[in-house]
C-alpha cells in the first residue's frame, strides 16, 4: 500500500510522546508500516 502526493502544504514536527502505539489489524495490510498514532485535535 502507498500514497502518492503532488505538493504538501503543511509538515508539523510531533514530539516522540504524543505518539500511541498502532493498533492491531487484523487485514491483509502489513500492520508493521504503521508506526503509531496522535490525535491532531482538528
Amino acid at each position: 500500500m502507498g500514497i502518492v502526493v503532488d505538493s504538501v502544504s503543511d509538515v508539523t514536527e510531533l514530539p516522540p510522546e504524543s505518539f500511541k502505539a498502532a493498533p492491531e489489524i487484523d487485514s491483509v495490510i502489513d500492520s508493521g508500516a504503521m508506526m503509531g498514532l496522535v490525535s491532531s485535535g482538528d
